[in-house]
This record gives structure tokens, sequence and C-alpha cells, in this order.
């Protein structure tokens, strides 16, 4: 029954069924399904052209898609389905891994077996959960391309030809091996990336999985084998272990700073990386590999494969049984089947699409997106870059205006090696996130920085939430205190990587985050924390960004020239001394000098008196007592007054009460 309502929902296009449902207007509609009615074994065409075929349905795909039609442009987008049923459409390639993360969250399964229930039924709650989460995402994209007016068909696509006009042809091959082609005067190769094949490797989709095969798990796995050290091969072992599998990790490095480096986290993360792996009871193997040839897989899923790990330095290798082993080493564009010599377009040495700065191949009309380009394959870079391509493909006319109001446009091609132009999240338990410069980086481009690090057990959201791992680190500039990269590693970690962005964007420095209020029992508090302790290592090191702070500072301390007069004298107290003085912007403060606390109140209510504020309420006032009275040192008193005269409402008299005997040290204290 969720088959077939996904599949209504989808608008799946069906070769066998003869029916192409797409959602067009008027005699087209009518004319496409005439089309693909007809029963041949020749291809068939659709009838008309459209201004931009996309090749994919991914985010990218379909935000290409509308963004063209919003332009007003004809759209059409074409998907593969790929093997078996899809139920997924609009999604990035890791939604099952974000789901099934979600998941591991909220059931437990050991508490689950204590109660009796099998894995099975386990795994079958655990999976309808993650369809639930597919089918819904799926649902939201095919109705925003409904909406669009944008048709969907499935088929696996390929370049046919270029046209005397310079249009493009593009074959789908149905699921029934019949072609369908689609003509558009422009195209968008947005078809993402697959898992890399490791030679040798028996992948057979049932107990041996790479990252894409592995979304077909159909068990609850006791135990897991995981080759990698990437953003992937970290995600599936901490979910593996959150669903009580015993989970082990074979790194081909020595250690785990390098692997963090290589997808842009900062290295000195690893400590805290390391550890979380393994409060989740997970084994990391380091300088290890398996042997491809050592599988020994059996038919039935109750006796576990057993597989050999070789490890540099050890001469003997480690036999090591589990119910599943999943490789996580990496992902290939998908470009090997697209034909793309038949319009002149090329792929680097690693299969991925060639570009030039505007997102166009070496054909004018074929463009690129998303994963396809290669690093750093995100879902969010790659919805950047087909909104840059559609703009580049049909200019609306007023695109500097654009550009303008979103502070200078995007260069599409900084989003391929430029990590100051996106945000990472990676979702881990807990999360990684990053922007910016780390401080490797920043120290290769010859800045001098300094590192403020703020541990999440130390603030109180951290320790509602019983926080024992977790941190953020800013990089600063020693020169001017600017904000170059903020790198987090803790809960809610791709959320609060947003502030980090728009501080870094916005060029702010460790002094304005100082001086910001945040909410209060809020993990933001780590932002003023590595902002201090970014500032005490500026001041240790005396740095030119705080040398300018500081007299910045103290020149606002010192606040307007004043002009001081002297008021009536107090006989009672001979040894008091007393003075007022009023600013240049018409607010009107004082200083007392004096030796008792009666002195200084009779001072206080002297210059309040003076101008014309009412003495009685000062009386009415409680003081702070900012330090103890003592015949050895200066004490502090501050007063709160209220009362009409000359337009006084508030004011905040301070006081600064000095030995008589010491030097005269009046403090002006402005308000």
């Amino acid at each position: 029954g969720t088959g077939a309502a996904a599949g209504a929902h989808l608008g799946t296009v069906s070769a066998a069924t003869t029916a192409l449902r797409v959602r067009m207007s008027g005699s087209h509609s009518a004319a496409a399904r005439r089309n693909v009615a007809r029963a041949s074994g020749a291809d068939r065409s659709l009838p008309d052209e459209y201004d931009l075929a996309v090749l994919g349905a991914g985010p990218t795909g379909v935000t290409a898609a509308v963004a063209a039609s919003q332009r007003g442009r004809r759209v059409i987008v074409i998907d593969d389905p790929g093997s078996g049923a899809k139920l997924q459409v609009g999604g990035p390639s890791g939604l099952f891994s974000k789901a099934l993360r979600d998941v591991s969250k909220r059931i437990q399964v050991s508490t689950l077996r204590s109660m009796g229930l099998l894995d099975t039924s386990i795994w079958a709650q655990v999976q309808s959960m993650c369809k639930e989460i597919a089918l819904v995402e799926t649902q939201n994209t095919v109705r925003k391309l409904q909406r669009s007016g944008v048709p969907r068909i499935q088929g696996a696509a390929a370049f046919s030809r270029t046209h005397d006009d310079g249009s493009l042809e593009v074959r789908c091959r149905m699921r029934d091996g019949t072609g369908l082609l689609v003509r558009a005067h422009n195209v968008l190769v947005a078809t993402g990336s697959s898992a890399w094949p490791a030679p040798g490797i028996p992948l057979d989709g049932r107990r041996v999985f790479d990252s894409d095969s592995i979304n077909r798990l159909t068990y609850m796995p006791k135990s897991v084998i995981i080759t990698g050290s990437g953003i992937i091969a970290i995600e599936f072992a901490k979910i593996f272990a959150a669903l009580d599998s015993h989970v082990t990790l074979l790194v081909r490095g020595d250690r785990l700073d390098s692997c963090l480096e290589r997808f842009g986290m900062d290295g000195g993360f690893a400590g805290e990386v390391e550890a979380s792996l393994a409060a989740s009871n997970i084994e990391i193997l380091f300088n290890a590999e398996v042997d491809a040839s050592s599988f020994v897989v059996p038919a039935s899923l109750a006796a576990p494969l057993s597989v050999r790990i070789t490890q540099k330095g050890q001469q003997e290798a480690l036999v090591r049984e589990a119910c599943l082993y999943m490789l996580a080493a990496g992902r290939d564009a998908n470009t090997a089947h697209l034909n793309l010599d038949a319009v002149g377009a090329s792929v680097d040495g690693r299969g991925n699409l060639e570009v030039d700065s505007r997102l166009c191949t070496a054909n004018p009309r074929v463009y690129g997106a998303g994963d396809v380009l290669g690093p750093p394959s995100l879902a969010s870079t790659g919805v950047e870059q087909a909104t840059a391509a559609v703009r580049a493909m049909f200019p609306a006319g007023n695109e500097e205006l654009q550009e303008a109001m979103e502070g200078g446009g995007v260069d599409p091609t900084a989003l391929l090696s430029d990590k100051s132009r996106f945000p990472v999240g990676i979702w881990t338990t807990p999360e990684m996130a990053y922007f910016g410069l780390s401080p490797a980086q920043a120290v290769k481009d010859g800045r001098d920085v300094v590192e403020g690090v703020a541990k999440y057990a130390d603030t109180l959201r951290g320790h509602v939430n019983r926080c024992s791992i977790g941190s953020l680190k800013l990089v600063v500039s020693e020169d001017d205190g600017a904000i170059l990269g903020v790198f987090i590693f803790g809960d809610e970690a791709c959320e609060l990587v947003h502030y980090g962005m728009e501080l870094v964007v916005g060029a702010r420095t460790v002094f304005d985050v100082q001086n910001t209020l945040f909410a209060a029992v809020t993990f933001h508090e780590c932002y003023k924390n590595a902002a201090d302790d970014a500032v005490a290592q500026l001041a240790a090191k005396s740095s030119p960004a705080f040398r300018r702070y500081e007299a910045v500072r103290m020149e606002h301390l010192r606040g307007p020239r004043c002009e001081t007069r002297e008021l009536r004298p107090i006989t009672e107290y001979s040894r008091l001394t007393c003075s007022a003085s009023r600013h240049a912007s018409g607010v009107e403060g004082a200083t007392v000098t004096a030796h008792t606390c009666a002195a200084v109140m009779t001072a206080v209510e002297t210059v309040v008196g003076e101008w014309g504020a009412r003495p009685s309420g000062l009386r009415n006032v409680p003081c702070h007592v900012l330090h103890a009275p003592s015949v050895d040192r200066p004490v502090g008193w501050s007063w709160q007054a209220r009362g009409g005269g000359r337009g006084i409402e508030s004011m905040l008299v301070c006081c600064v009460v000095h030995q008589q005997a010491a030097v005269q040290r009046p403090t002006h204290i402005q308000h």
C-alpha cells in the first residue's frame, strides 16, 4: 500500500504501462501522452522542445528546475531511479544516514531487547521510520515541482547528439529498456555521485555493503566492520553503535587528525572525536586495511562473515568476524554513463565534470552543479551552484542589482575551492561543523592567530544536557582581533555554526562577541567563553589587536571633556573636597572625595541640591557597598537618585572615597 501511494505521488514513468505521468498544460500534455502510448521498439520522442532539461532530481536538480520555471522557462526533470523501487526524490544522497541517525537516537535497542522484542521486529520499526522520513521528503519535492509546472520522468539519461540549431538531444533509457528522446536548448547535469567500488571487495548488497547499498539493509546487525575515516564512515560508526552494534572502524592512517583535515575539520579536535568514538565502544584500528581476497561470506545470515585485517608494522594479520562489512572510502561523480563526448563536454582525472566560472562545460549549453563537480559535495553548495547556473543560462536583466543586494554576488567556482564561502555540517553524533579558516590555513596565509576554545561542559546548557564532550573554537587574528574561522564539535553544532558564519563574513571581532548579550541557557554561551579565552591570549601576547582595543576603551571611559565648578563648602566636614561636573552633552555627574560615609552622603546631597534634584530622595534609596569602609583603603558607594528639578529624572551618582592622607585622585565617573 505504501509503495502504491508513493508511486501515485511520484508520477513514475513506466514504459511497460505506456503512460507518461507528467504535469503539463493543454495540447502539449495530450500530445505527450499520445506519443508515449505508441508501442514500437524504436526510440520515442517528446513532441516539443524544452528550455532546460535537468538530469537528476536531488536537491541540486530540483532547485535548478524550480528556479528556471520561475523565470518563465519550460523545464523537464529526468531522474534515474536505479534498480528497485525508488521512494526518495529530492533528498540528498545522505538522507538515509540522516534518517537512520534520527531513529537511532529515538530507539533504545537494548531496552527493547530486554523487553523480549526480536531483532526482526526492532529493525522493521527502524525501516518504517526511515521510509516515513524519505516519503515525506519525496512528497514535498513532488508538490514543489507540480506547483512550478515542471514534469518529471524516470529514466537513465545520456546525451545523444547536438542538433544543427545547437539544441541538445538526451536519450532516456526507460526501465523496460526502451528509449525516450528529449530535446532541450540547455542541459544541467546534476546526477550526483556514487560510492567508490574498491577493487576486489565482494560487494553483494546483503552482507558486504558500500555507502549506497547500505540503504537496502534488511536486518539488525550485532557487529559491524567499517573501512574508512571520512564523514560517512564516522557517521555510520556512531549510528550502528547507537543501535547497540559492536563496531570496528578501520583507519588507513596512523591518527585521526589528518583524517579530519582531509574533509576540512580542524585536526585539533581529533582527541575529542576519538574520545567520543571510544565512549560509544567503537574499536578503532589504525594503519589497518582488509584483505580483499580473504572475505568468507556464508549464505546464511545466522553465520558471521569473516575477513582478514592487516596492520602496518604488525607481522600477523587479524581475522575478524561480523554480521556485515561496510566500505566507506569515498565517492565518485556519476558521469561515466552520460556520453559526454557526444556534446563536447569533458571530465577530469577523477571523473568530475569540468566547468568554468559560470559552471558551464566546453559546450556552452551544458552546465553542471552539485556532487558531479567533485568536492565539497554538499547539498547546500549544490543548491547554491544550481541557482548560479540558472542565472548564467537565463539572465533576468537585473542580475547586477540582485548581486548587489546579496553582497556582491557569488562566484560559483569559489564554492568548489574556497572554504570561507560555505558552512559545513557533519551529522556525526555529536555533530561537527565549521566555517572559515582553520589555524593551519590561517598560518599558511601568513596570519598570526590565537585559538579561543570553550568547552560545552563549562556552560550552563552543557551542565543541563550533561555534555561531557564538546567544544567550540574561534580562530582569531592577532593583528585586529577579527574572527577568521569557527570550528565546533558537539550537540547542535550544525545549528551553531551559522552564527559563527555571520561573525566571519561580517569581519566581527572577539571584542564584539565579548560585548554581545546572549539568551540564557543556550550553547551560544560557548561563543562568549571562547572570545574571553582568545582575548586573554591576545592580552598575554600584547598583540596589536589588544593594544588598539585597550586604547579605544580607555578613551571611552574618560568620556567627553567636563566643565568643573566648586560648590559651596560643607563647613562641618572641613577635610571634604567636592566638585560637580556638567558634561558638554548636558548629562550631569559628580565626583566626591571624602573620609566617611556621612561625608559622602552629605556631599552627594549637596551636589544634587545644587542641580535642583530632591536630596530627600537619596535617603530612600538603598546603598550598594562596593568595598567595605576601611581606614587603610578607599571605599566606594553608589546611589540612584530620582526626582524633579531641571529635567533630571534618573541619575546615578558614584563616589570613590579616599583616605585624606593619600594622594588626592578624584575619579571622574561619567554618566
